[in-house]
């Protein structure tokens, strides 16, 4: 054995051995089962069924405890036997989608003063740093209806839920308070019990109010001088051995804590976190803006108290609603089927390598598979989670891990061909594989660290899976696997490396067919960006748009892929479904449940127009109106009716069936004109802008505005003294006067002031009326105006055929008939009227059709429908909650009998006072009684959409038993939805904005690493290019595929996968790249057609070998795996196939099109050179 050797293996066996003992065991074991007996708390009895010897190992086992039964006997003594688990925690960590995990629903509790639009994502954003400040969790917080926050994280020990709980629900608010010192008179009147102004008395680690320890207080100022608001940084530190927390301010802070302590020396500046006093050391001098927090913390509450100041203070309280556990969101079913095609996947990629490349193929496939290994046992040491799109890091890992491999193998393979010795062949195999695996590992670290560092969520997650997963891959296949063939070759294992050869060097001129692939290209990234672009948010998945959240109970347990299942069948076939358990027990996964949280993004198109003609129709029906719907788009469609109807009349219909004005974007009767039209107006109820807007409306109109004269009788100037109250009056002088019709007011004003009488008011003489149209008529005004008018006007005025109706409309005639959208486009014409109209109406022209167009459905429609489907679908599986019914005798009454219960026409009545255990609406109560038989037994009518708890009904007397027998058991109420609400993005634009730039960012650092290494610029930029290339075709491609067979939505996983396509992209083209730089250093620095086309032929086996057994494996994830995978699989088969396809036609090409090279040296393959 070589010297290197004696310490490569032991040190390759050393790092075995530690990723055994972090990695044990990877999944949890049950270390010990025993059955135990309690009375009152206390074991007097255990019975140990199984035990593992492995138990030695584990210090703290988590104890898992599932009650069987439980007794109180006559004593008193409560007596519970339970099953107890000893479980050993595993290591490896898996996601919400892959395992599932806790639950917690938070209300915000927050005054209605300090209430805000957007508070709830304010503390969202504070929770996220809260919940994962390293970045290696994988969890989901989003918005739940209103005030409500919806938190998941992976499966976690009932500690560690405890713990995060803590830091969910402080708030975070640090604050500096001064306090008394000990000689001051404050100080001595808080010892004698006296109340001091300005102070408190606040004991060391206790909350305001709560006494501690006697004579461990201090007097403190009710007013806070600095708070935690201009905090610059806060770390761990320590005061000697002691663990404290280390804090700096900003320069504003800075400023402000200098003066407090430099104005304050000899006084106790009190510390205080959350409402708690942690300290109050006292001031010695001035402060310059550092500090520390100390309260005999342990590591563990310093390192809690980091996070939770990190992550901002909360500007409001949270209460915990609801807790419980949650199965995984990709469904048992479809991680089967992705375990096992994954399986399939990795078999043929573990044949393929083994039996081309022989024997050294195995020692490939252990370096892979050590690969593995080390890349979870480091996952597991950073306590990170194993999630898909985790696995799309590891999926690129293996690929490069193979790719080195393959790239090394066809090394000693040339190194062979020249004659040289296996021992030197390998040697020169691995050093000229070195520089091809180096910067193509770097150049995809460089992206993986920029993720990291820039990126969040699950885009933070997967950067460090690949930075963790690079870094051991070049370990392994540069140290590992090199270690192993010179241990082989001296145990004479390796005499000769033999490999198949199905492609050897061939002669293709790539080149030559550039243009034509470059134009296909350019032509595929245009369509598929103007797909992408068109489809809008229909592209993405719940996890960035948000959609609506179901919590169905079944009324027993079923498992999660039969829910899947029938909702597919509903409609509803990307439905996300995960399984809920509540209770007490929650440490325990079942693969079965009663309860279940559904996840829709959306209504689809069909769902749209089901739900709107369900409405319609319902409304329609009750007056026998409805004869069809006949949609263009989901929200556009015309409406057919049995006889003519106005225009307003359905508007209303609308409205009942839950419609406002402002979801009806346009109502237009087909093929209809009219004289008389309806206009809702905003401002029309503000009396002084009335005048104007009547106006504007007449000027809009005046061409086509009918204008009748109406005999205006005018009387004689009265005065009249009106009291103003406090002895106080004031007089009014008006002209009482009588119009030939009843007339509007406020056009009779506008008209007035028209004619240049200014002041003028015009009002009905009935105080009482509520109508604005009148004919006899208060004109006020001052003397000489009125008398002005009574000079002027004669016996008739000219008024515009128009009148108000109501507070908010405005009702005009015609000359001649017009088109509803013409006398719009009319009316607005101005301009200044287009943003107040709020709807125009046909009037006194009744049809049988119109064209209708609604708005987006509001989330109260979505949320009906989905509730609706739902409860239809699993009619025969609703839980239905008991009432329990009581009911009491009313001695007294006379429910049209005599208080004995005497005859009373035919038959004796009885009343009762019907009381239920929870109050139901007034709906819910009629459809029970009417189940049991007896719906008109109520002795009242009950009023609409209230809750009652007790109601009076009247029973006959010869049957009142089996009456109230019967209503008892009709009371069982379906209650399966437990809720339904909207549920915000769990991915934030914030993530989609910051992945972008730290792509756009890893982007111009790798161009100029690439200039650096390849000493061209032109390297990098093609490179990069071809990147670009690559990303945008994928996207295109998988727009294309949702609109075409949909199951193809944008979701976090895909958004990895996009990460991966990267990552492989410049993998195959730096290894190109490579091999021209190694030809240009044998042709003179002359980089022509011939030298990129032979290094494209030189590398071609390498790159089809690693193609084919990482699509291989893809082919097996999206063909067999189920499918909430198919679009991460998708993906990475697109991407991979046109990373391959770019590096050659596309990165390769830009560099002969650069600027700088001589035209003449760019000779094609196979072409002469003209003169």
């Amino acid at each position: 054995m070589t010297k290197s050797l004696r310490w490569r293996i032991p040190l390759i066996a050393v790092v075995i051995a530690i990723g055994l003992m972090v990695l044990y065991p990877p999944a949890d074991k049950v270390l010990k089962r025993e059955v135990v007996k309690e009375v009152d708390g206390k074991v007097v009895e255990s019975t140990t069924l199984e035990s593992s010897w492995t138990r030695i190992f584990v210090t703290n086992p988590v104890i898992r405890e599932t009650i069987i039964r439980e007794e109180k006997g006559k004593d008193g003594k409560v007596t519970r036997s339970k099953n107890v688990e000893h479980v050993s925690k595993g290591k490896i960590k898996l996601g919400l989608d892959l395992k599932g995990g806790s639950e917690l629903l938070y209300k915000v509790s927050v005054d209605e003063k300090d209430d805000r639009p957007g508070i709830t994502n304010e503390i969202i954003e504070v929770l996220k740093k809260r919940i994962d400040p390293q970045g290696v969790i994988e969890y989901r917080i989003q918005e739940s209806g209103s005030h409500r926050i919806l938190i998941q994280v992976p499966g976690a020990t009932r500690t560690e839920i405890e713990g995060l709980k803590t830091r969910i629900t402080r708030l975070g608010k640090l604050e500096f308070r001064l306090g008394a010192s000990s000689e001051t008179p404050e100080f001595k009147e808080a010892l004698e019990g006296k109340q001091v102004a300005g102070y408190y008395k606040h004991w060391l680690r206790k909350k305001k109010g709560e006494e501690g320890d006697a004579g461990k207080w201090f007097l403190v100022k009710n007013k806070t001088e600095i708070s935690g608001e201009h905090l610059l940084s806060i770390y761990a530190d320590r005061k000697g051995i002691e663990p404290v927390v280390g804090f700096e301010f900003d320069a504003i802070g800075k400023s402000k804590f200098g003066q407090l302590t430099e104005r304050n020396i000899g006084k106790p500046l009190a510390i205080i976190l959350d409402g708690t006093l942690y300290s109050a050391p006292v001031i010695r001098d001035r402060i310059p803006g550092k500090g520390i927090i100390e309260g005999n913390f342990t590591q563990n509450e310093v390192n809690e108290l980091i996070a939770i100041m990190r992550a901002g203070s909360l500007p409001a309280h949270l209460e915990l609603e609801m807790e419980t556990m949650v199965g995984p969101s990709l469904g048992k079913d479809s991680i089967n089927k992705g375990l096992l095609s994954g399986a399939i996947g990795g078999i043929f990629a573990i044949l393929f390598i083994g039996i081309y490349y022989m024997g050294v193929g195995w020692v490939a496939n252990c370096a892979n598979a050590l690969n593995i290994f080390l890349l979870v046992g480091t996952m597991a040491l950073l306590n990170a989670t194993m999630t898909l799109p985790g696995i799309a890091g590891l999926v690129l890992m293996i690929g490069m891990g193979i790719d080195a491999n393959v790239l090394i193998f066809e090394r000693i393979r040339e190194e062979k061909a020249k004659g040289k010795p296996i021992r030197t062949a390998v040697k020169a195999g691995y050093e000229k594989a070195f520089s091809a695996i180096f910067d193509s590992n770097v150049t995809t670290l460089i992206t993986g660290v920029i993720l990291a560092a820039v990126g969040t969520g699950p885009v933070k997650g997967f950067a460090w899976t690949l930075i963790i997963g690079l870094s051991i891959n070049l370990f392994t296949a540069i140290f590992v696997t090199r270690a192993l063939y010179d241990l082989f070759l001296d145990l004479s294992w390796i005499k000769n490396f033999s490999m198949f050869k199905l492609i050897g060097i061939p002669h293709v001129r790539f080149i030559n067919y550039r243009y034509i692939l470059v134009s296909v290209s350019g032509a595929c990234v245009i369509g598929g960006m103007v797909t992408f672009a068109v489809r809008g948010n229909k592209k993405y998945d719940i996890d960035f748009t948000g959609g609506t959240l179901v919590q169905l109970q079944l009324n027993k347990e079923v498992q999660p892929g039969i829910v899947r299942t029938a909702l597919g069948e509903t409609g509803y076939d990307e439905a996300e479904v995960q399984s809920i358990w509540s209770g007490d027990n929650l440490t325990q996964f079942l693969s079965t449940s009663a309860e279940f949280g559904i996840r829709i993004k959306e209504l689809g198109d069909e769902k749209i127009r089901q739900k709107i003609t369900e409405d319609i129709k319902g409304v329609l029906d009750k007056d026998g109106l409805f004869a069809g719907i006949d949609f263009t788009e989901p929200t556009i469609f015309n409406l057919k009716l049995q006889k003519p109807v106005e225009e307003v009349a359905i508007q209303k219909m609308f409205e009942k069936a839950g419609y406002s004005k402002e979801d009806v974007e346009s109502l237009f009767a087909v093929n209809q004109t009219g004289k008389e039209f309806l206009i809702s107006i905003k401002g029309l109820d503000d009396i002084k802008k009335r005048m104007q807007l009547i106006d504007t409306i007449t000027e809009s109109l005046k061409n086509n505005l009918v204008f009748r004269n109406v005999k205006l009788s005018l009387g004689d100037i009265v005065e009249s003294l009106q009291s103003q109250g406090a002895g106080m009056q004031t007089t009014q002088v008006f002209i009482e006067a009588e119009a030939g019709e009843p007339i509007d007011t406020s056009v009779l004003t506008s008209e007035l002031a028209k004619q240049g009488f200014k002041g003028i008011s015009v009002a009905s003489q009935s105080n009482e009326s509520s109508s604005d149209r009148a004919r006899k008529l208060k004109i006020n005004g001052s003397r000489a105006a009125l008398q002005e008018i009574k000079e002027r006007v004669k016996d008739t005025i000219s008024l515009p055929g128009m009148h108000s109706v109501g507070e908010g409309s405005v009702q005009v005639a015609l000359k001649e008939g017009i088109s509803k959208k013409d006398f719009i486009d009319t009316l607005i014409r101005s301009g200044s009227l287009k943003a107040l109209v709020k709807g125009v109406y046909l009037v006194n022209a009744p049809s049988q059709a119109f064209a209708i167009q609604l708005q987006s459905l509001s989330a109260g429609k979505i949320q009906e429908k989905i509730k609706d489907d739902v409860m239809k679908k699993f009619e025969n599986l609703l839980y239905k909650e008991k009432i329990n019914v009581s009911f009491e005798e009313i001695k007294d009454a006379s429910a049209g009998t005599d208080a004995g219960g005497a005859d009373v026409g035919s038959a004796k009545t009885v009343q009762f006072r019907m009381t239920l255990s929870k109050p139901l609406k007034k709906l819910v109560i009629e459809e029970a009684l009417t189940a049991a038989g007896y719906s008109s037994v109520l002795e009242s009518n009950l009023d609409e959409g209230r809750e009652y708890q007790t109601v009076k009904v009247v029973l006959n007397v010869d049957n009142k038993e089996a009456a109230k027998t019967a209503i008892k058991s009709a009371f069982e109420i379906p209650q399966p939805i437990k809720r339904i609400v909207s549920i915000g993005a769990t991915v934030a634009g914030e993530m989609k904005s910051r992945a972008i730039l730290a792509v756009i960012f890893s982007c111009f650092v790798t161009i100029f690493y690439v200039w650096f290494r390849f000493g061209d610029f032109k390297f990098g930029s093609s490179a990069i290019i071809a990147v670009i290339h690559d990303i945008l075709i994928t996207l295109g491609a998988v727009a294309v595929a949702d609109h075409l067979f949909g199951n193809m939505k944008i979701d976090s996983s895909m958004v990895a996968a996009f990460l991966t396509v990267i990552g492989y992209s410049l993998n195959d083209t730096i290894v190109i790249f490579d091999r021209i730089r190694e030809n240009l250093g044998g042709h003179g620095k002359l980089l022509t057609p011939q030298l990129v086309n032979d290094s494209i032929n030189q590398t071609l086996s390498r790159t089809l070998l690693t193609g084919i057994t990482t699509i291989g494996v893809l082919f097996a994830l999206f063909f067999l795996g189920g499918p909430e995978i198919h679009g991460f699989a998708f993906v990475m088969l697109v991407g991979i196939i046109v990373g391959t396809y770019s590096t050659i036609f596309i990165a390769c090409p830009m560099l002969l099109r650069w600027k700088g090279l001589e035209p003449e040296r760019q000779v094609l393959p196979g072409q002469t050179k003209k003169s």
